[in-house]
């Protein structure tokens, strides 16, 4: 087995077991970043080295996360089995099911291919390609693959904008973007601050976040670790609990395209943006402190929160 090989197998992984491989300590599928990505690539590919070296009859490990046994080829779905499209000279890869109904015109045909780690086999069928309502081809597009009915994202592997309003309009997120919760990076050194907070109205951040169409993706390079970030969601395109976050360099960062993307927004628009969630946020979850417990504030007295004083002083005790 050669190292393309093995890196086809591991990319046929579903993202759910990447997602939970990548589970956050403090919320279940909280965020990907793009070192934790590396580190838990890598430790599916270790996973699936080891457990191919026992042979193909190797037993599944319990649930433990440790070690993931790949799927033999008859028991993964169909766009598992030929996760890797080609068409139009450019590689796509299936992400997820989708319905007819976001499927729009047809674009032409591709090559589907994917390889059967236990027999050491490749596999290539046709497909027919569509565009997806509303996003561009550049950045993903349904396949039918020949024979079958139903259809599947396939999202460009290196799809990158030229700006925020390309990345706005290629992927259709007027449209798609769901905000989930928001979380404070920065809550275990900020005393009094919650580790997660919920909107009302998640969607009067666009304006702070995405309002400038014309800032420039300066790439991976100024993705740096997050300050405070929504957990996103694209259904259509099969990204889920993905991050829109704010970096200390006054950045805004996300990993919604497997290239990464980073635009200058300024550090006042960062700190608006804090402020907004501090201010009009519910929270959801406070920091954990070591041993049990946690950094949740002490209930304020009901005269400390400027309720009327007693009329009198309580008597003496007799």
């Amino acid at each position: 087995m050669n190292t393309q090989q093995l890196y086809r197998g591991v990319t046929e992984i579903d993202d759910a077991l990447i997602e939970e491989a990548l589970e956050s300590p403090h919320q279940k599928r909280r965020r990907i970043r793009p070192f934790a990505m590396g580190a838990a690539c890598l430790a599916l590919i270790s996973g699936v080295f080891f457990a191919l070296r026992g042979g193909p009859t190797a037993d599944p490990l319990p649930s433990s996360g440790e070690i993931y046994v790949m799927p033999r080829w008859e028991d993964m779905p169909l766009y598992r089995q030929y996760g890797q499209i080609d068409w139009d000279g450019a590689d796509y890869y299936a992400a997820c099911p989708v319905d007819a109904g976001a499927v729009g015109a047809l674009l032409g045909g591709g090559t589907a291919t994917g390889h059967d780690l236990y027999e050491d086999r490749d596999y290539s069928t046709v497909c027919a390609v569509y565009a997806l309502s509303g996003i561009s081809p550049a950045a993903a597009v349904a396949v039918q693959y020949e024979g079958h009915d139903g259809f599947y994202t396939c999202r460009a592997e290196d799809y990158s904008s030229g700006t925020l309003g390309e990345l706005i309009d290629d992927l259709g997120l007027e449209q798609n973007l769901t905000f989930g919760l928001v979380y404070y990076d920065g809550a275990y050194q900020d005393p009094g601050r919650a580790l997660s907070y919920r909107l009302p109205d998640p969607a009067a951040a666009w304006d702070l976040l995405l309002g400038d169409r014309a800032l420039k993706n300066e790439g991976s390079g100024h993705y740096t670790a997050s300050l405070m970030g929504f957990s996103v969601t694209v259904e259509v395109l099969g990204i889920h609990n993905l991050s829109l976050s704010v970096n200390g360099e006054g950045y805004l960062q996300t990993n919604l395209i497997s290239t990464g993307a980073s635009y200058h927004i300024g550090e006042e628009k960062v700190r608006a943006f804090l402020d907004y969630v501090f201010t009009h946020g519910e929270v959801v979850e406070w920091p954990q402190i070591a041993g049990g417990g946690s950094w949740e504030p002490e209930p304020v007295p009901e005269t400390e929160q400027g309720a009327s004083a007693p009329s009198r002083p309580p008597a003496a005790p007799e």
